[in-house]
């Protein structure tokens, strides 16, 4: 029922809410790495292995070349949202870029 894909939602959602003040990684990033470049390193790891898993399930059913620009696109998007859901002090913007770049069942306990 819709009602319990709703709460599955809001509890998707406090994973990516539990920091107030936007991305944790994407903030570190823009806040120490030009200041401090050992931050670089680990800070790249983390949106490589994002980026990573998310070519390899767009590449379960597309190509290898749309699979690598969806990975891309989908995490510039999902960033972004963050950003603008913060300005905008509207959670729906994120909602809105999970549900367009993420499976529905990303984060269910459903084998």
């Amino acid at each position: 029922p819709a009602e319990n894909e709703n709460i599955a939602e809001a509890q998707r959602m406090k994973i990516f809410n539990a920091y107030d003040g936007g991305c944790f990684f994407a903030n570190t990033a823009l806040g120490t790495m030009h200041n401090h470049p050992e931050f670089h390193v680990p800070i790249q790891a983390f949106f490589d292995d994002w980026f990573d898993c998310l070519e390899q399930w767009y590449g379960g059913f597309t190509d290898p070349k749309q699979a690598h620009a969806r990975a891309e696109a989908a995490i510039a998007d999902l960033e972004g949202s963050i950003l603008l859901m913060q300005v905008r002090k509207d959670s729906q913007i994120f909602r809105r870029a999970v549900r367009r770049n993420l499976p529905s069942n990303l984060f269910s306990n459903k084998n």
